[in-house]
This record gives structure tokens, sequence and C-alpha cells, in this order.
């Protein structure tokens, strides 16, 4: 008579795994046995779930086998979890689903003729799942044990049918993963690396593990080791160590190669300086083909790649950047403003490219105009929401973007003790403190004032006002005189030869560190005690003059429009010490009635701020500007 086989394997099927509560079984009828009698023969669904089969069976007892399976067949047979098949309900689908099989699946679950099962080993083995059919005709696609056998190392296996492929597969629910976790000394891995699915104590058994901390994957060992034995972490590898399993800098032996020789397969150093040799290029990125030593980020507009990187020499006219998205009319710049609400911005900040109702969609903008970026919230926010307008702030509001005085809280700290890394107090003198320094500028070597004045070696903000007198680097102050009048008069006379030529101004001269001693012309204004800065008559007759007026903003306030011009300047008697606030609109409207009063008297007025003229100095082309001209209304 033929044996009863494992389905996958074609061995013997082993008769002590799981034995049914009906101990003795009829065989599986086989469809080219001669000697198989219609009498002593099971339909192969009942079959498929016997382990074993003992020849000598009394007739007696295998009618009453055969009754109580066909009574068996009769009972409902709970639904099959989803976690054992995944497919069509095969014949080899398992009766109970829920993991607690304490038996082979009959049906009936256990009973008075069941046999005790073994001890459990240290993971049990899942011997609800049904066995793995001979033929892949109708087999389910799912989660399968089978039996041991000389091909598994006589153990049982769980498997994974995909469609076209058995596969080892995690003994844990429906987890379908190839193991590769297991008790520390088991032979085989029995659950995947998910935290699900492996318990704790578990090691992985496919690879090496770090002999430190047993956790990753060794990777470092001593240098010519055949194999690795430590982690990447600094704690578990020894000092000493490489890199065994990834190519490591043939220099430093610790990081990735990405250097080597132009047209090398392989690179061979590292990126640091001290490791790759001069020539090296990078040989794992491309690189710009002009100079090969930055990342091409330009090309032909509509090509797939770039060829060059930013740089002017590199890059050809007419290319385009095709790494970053640029502004869709100049193609220069990133793009930040696009329509209100879209999802990318399109077009850059410059007011040619940007269009009437763009706003600002790369950076937060303030709530109420959306024009400037916000500074402003209420105390305790987290992020500003209005910018530092009047009409968008509210009251109450502080400077979230600035760290202000911790005094007032309204502007920012430029003061705090000698030696502090960061200044806490503003100038007010109600805000800061006896012995506070000025941390914000830069103080002299002489520890006594702040350097404002270059140095003999024209190093700016270098001496203190009485250091620099001392070194004839910048006049001391003469009632009537001004230096920066004085440079705008030089100014002047250098870019407008022509119109204005030289104006005779007091000056003072740094290689004698003297004024010139010139006195300023009085009476131009009959009733009036005006003196202009500088004075040319006018040869021609038409006018009486050109009047030059020089508007230093301490004395003349500022003009409207200013942002300044709402504020006051604080004057201080050096006799009595008393302070006197003057607003600087009333500075101005003083400024504005003397210009007035030398053209009424038929003098043209040319003027100059000084707010302007700091900008002329950092940009000499904005003179012209800059410069106000004013004819008298009438001509004599």
């Amino acid at each position: 008579m033929p044996s009863l086989l494992d389905f996958d394997s074609g061995e013997e099927q082993s008769t002590n795994e799981c034995p049914s509560p009906l101990s003795k079984r009829p065989r599986l009828a086989s469809p080219t046995s001669s000697d198989a009698s219609s009498e002593d023969t099971v339909p192969v669904e009942v079959a498929h779930a016997t382990d074993g089969y003992d020849p000598e069976v009394p007739a007696e007892e295998d009618a009453a086998i055969r009754a109580a399976q066909a009574a068996a067949r009769e009972r409902p047979v709970p639904a099959v979890s989803a976690a054992i098949t995944f497919g069509t309900v095969g014949r080899s689908a398992c009766a109970h689903g829920d993991g607690g099989c304490a038996s082979t699946c009959s049906g009936g679950g256990g009973g008075e003729g069941a046999v005790p099962v073994s001890a459990p080993p240290a993971v049990p083995f899942p011997t609800h799942l049904p066995l793995l059919p001979t033929s892949t005709k109708g087999r389910a696609v799912g989660k399968y044990r089978t039996n041991a056998a000389k091909r598994n190392g006589y153990t049982p296996q769980v498997v994974y049918w995909n469609g076209n492929r058995s596969l080892p597969a995690c003994w844990k629910g429906n987890c379908t993963h190839v193991p590769t976790f297991g008790v520390k000394g088991a032979a085989r891995p029995t659950r995947c690396g998910k935290k699900g699915c492996r318990e704790d104590g578990m090691v992985n058994l496919k690879q090496k593990m770090c002999e430190t901390c047993g956790e990753h994957v060794a990777t470092f060992g001593v240098k010519g080791a055949a194999r690795p034995t430590r982690c990447g972490k600094k704690g578990c590898r020894e000092d000493g160590m490489v890199n065994l399993v990834n190519k490591m800098c043939e220099t430093c032996g610790e990081h990735q190669p990405t250097f080597g020789v132009k047209g090398a397969e392989r690179p061979t150093r590292c990126g640091a300086e001290e490791c790759r040799e001069d020539g090296m290029v990078n040989l794992k990125h491309k690189m710009c083909e002009t100079c090969g030593e930055h990342r091409p980020t330009f090309g032909v507009k509509g090509a797939k790649r770039p060829t060059r990187c930013g740089k002017k020499e590199c890059r050809e006219d007419g290319m385009v950047d095709l790494v970053n998205k640029m502004c869709e009319t100049c193609g220069e710049h990133q793009p930040t403003f696009g329509v209100k609400g879209a999802a990318r911005p399109t077009r850059c900040g410059k007011k040619g490219c940007r269009e009437d109702g763009m706003v600002d969609l790369a950076n937060k903008m303030c709530e109420t105009c959306g024009e400037h970026q916000p500074t402003f919230g209420v105390k305790g926010a987290a992020r500003p929401t209005r910018c530092g307008k009047k009409g968008c702030r509210e009251d109450g509001m502080v400077d979230l973007a600035n760290k202000m005085c911790e005094t007032c809280g309204e502007h920012q700290p430029t003061f705090g003790f000698k030696g502090a890394e960061r200044p806490t107090r503003c100038n007010a003198e109600g805000c800061r403190e006896d012995g506070m320094v000025d941390l914000k500028s830069k103080m002299c070597a002489c520890d006594n004032g702040l350097a404002r004045y270059e140095d003999t070696d024209g190093n700016l903000r270098s001496l203190c006002y009485g250091c620099a007198i001392a070194e004839g680097t910048h006049p001391e102050r003469v009632t009537g005189a001004s230096y920066e009048a004085c440079r705008f008069f030089c100014l002047l006379k250098r870019m407008a030869p022509k119109t204005h030529g030289y104006v005779p101004h007091v000056h003072w001269d740094k290689p004698s560190g003297e004024w010139n001693g010139y006195q300023e012309v009085e009476g131009l204004v009959e009733g009036r005690k005006i003196r202009p800065d500088g004075f040319l008559p006018d040869p021609s007759g038409a006018t009486k003059g050109t009047v030059y007026l020089f508007h230093g903003n301490r004395w003349h306030g500022y003009p409207p429009g200013h942002p300044k011009h709402g504020g006051e300047q604080v004057f201080r008697s050096a006799r009595t010490g008393i302070e006197r606030h003057v607003k600087n609109a009333d500075l101005y409207t003083k400024t504005e009635a003397d210009s007035q009063a030398y053209r009424a008297a038929g003098y043209k007025v040319v003027e100059m701020w000084e707010h302007d003229f700091k900008e002329v100095e950092k940009q000499n082309g904005l003179l012209k500007s800059k410069l106000k001209e004013r004819a008298p209304p009438y001509v004599f």
C-alpha cells in the first residue's frame, strides 16, 4: 500500500505532529493505487487533515471513524480568517482560523480521543495553518505550513504562496514578510523585523549583528579583517576600526569616496581637502563643464539637464536656471510673487516682472496691508502678524521679530553692562541703568567714546571724537562750521564743475587740520539775520545770486514724507543742563521759511538735506536727483 505523503516535500508525513482526536484514520486514496478499495478510502478534502495512518485498524473501528468524519462534515465550519488565506478559499483552508488550534483541523476540536500536544518551543509553531497542498492547481494565495522533511532540515516551516512560488513567511498572524528575527541561538528565524511581529529578546539571525549592542548590523571591524564585528555607533566601534562593508576613502578611511582622477571608473577619495589630490573631480555627481568644481544648475532653455554652474564666468549668455523655478518674466530670479491664493509664485519682486495685485507668496506678509513682512504681534504670540506701519499694527502690539528693550519694550536695545554678550536696554534715560555702555556701537581703543571717525589709515569707525582730533582725521567743532557741509561742497565741485563749480564755504583742510577761516555772507535778506552756507553772485544779473544751503537734520529737522518727520530732537543746555524737546516738524517749518525768504529776496536756492547726502556719498550718481534747486518767484 502507498504511504501517506507530505503534500509539499513528498517525504513520509510525521505521525506525531498535531494528532487528530481520531487516533486511527484511513489512508489517502491514490488515483494510481491498484490495491485501494472504495471501502477504506476517504475523499481528499477529509484525508488532507489527517497526519498519519495505521494499517492495522479493525474493520469495526474503521467504520466508526468514517461515521465520525461524516458527522463532522455535516456540522457548520467557522469562516476562514483573512489572516490565513488571501484568495478563494480552497480545499486547504483552515477550519478555525483563530490561531488557537490545539490539534489538527478536523472540524471537531478536542475531545476524549485527542492526543495531547508536546511542550511548545520558545516560539509556538502555528499548527492551525493548513498544510501546503502538493498540487498548485486550485491552491489559494495565503499562508501554509509544511511538515518536517529532509529539504527543510526536518523542521516544519511556514510559507506564503503568492500564486507563483512559495516563500518563507513570518509566523505572526497574517504577516507575509520574510522572517529574519528569532530566539538567540535558534537555527532558523521565525519572525520578521516589524515591531509588532518580533518579540522582546529576539535577534537578527540572517545578518551578523554588532558584538557590543547586538541591535544593529555589523559594518565596522579591524582593518584587513574578513568580517565586521561592530556597528557604526561611536559607543560600539573601537578606535582604528574601519567600515568593511562600504568602500571608504583611501586616505582617511572614514568617509565614502566621491572624488577620483578624471575618467576613472570609481572614486577613491572623499571630499575633504586633505584627502583628495589636485586635479581630482567629483565622480559621483555631474559637475559644471567649465570649472568642474560646482554642480551645474544652468543650461540652455528647454534642455533636459543643466551643464554649467551659476558663476558668471562659467554660464553662457542666454542660459537659464534649470534646477530652480525662475521668474516667468525675466527668468533670472527665483519667483516670490503671485496671484493671491495661488499655490506657487510665478514672478520675482522686480517691478517690471510682477503684475498689479500680486502678493508675496514666499514670505508671510502683514495681515493688514499685505505688502510688508510682519514684525509686530500680540505680546507672547508665537509669530508676528502685522508690519511696523502705524496704520497696520494695533495698540499694545510689540515687535516680535527683533529683541526689544526690557524696560519700555518699544525700542531696540543698544545698552548693557560692560562685558555682557547682548544689550538689554535702549538709549532712553529712563530705560538704561547707571554703568551701562553702548554694546552695539564699536568703542574706541581709548575706551572713552564711540568709534565714529576714521583713523590715519582710512579705516572707518575706528576713533572717537577726541582721538580723531588728536590724530588730525576730523576737525574740531567750530561755531558756524560743518564738516558734513564741507564734504558736500567738495563733492559738488568734483561732480558738477560746469553748473556750480567751486562754491566758497567754511572749508577744513585735512593735511593741516585747520579751518580756512571763511566768513559766511550776512545781510542778504533785509531784516533777517540768516546766513547761507555758500553764496555765488550771478554775473548775468538775472538773479541776485545763488544761495547754497546744507540742512543738517539735527538743526533743521526732516521734510514731510520722511519717517522721522513726526519725531523730535532733544537739546541740552551746556550751562544749566536743562533739556528742551523740539519737534522735527517745527524745525522744518523754520528752515522752509528761511528758504522762502531767500527766494522772495530774488535769490536762487540750492538745497541738500543731510540724510540725502549720506545716500549720495554711497552712490555718487544720486547727486542730481537729491539736489533741490528752486528759482526765485520772479527775475530781476
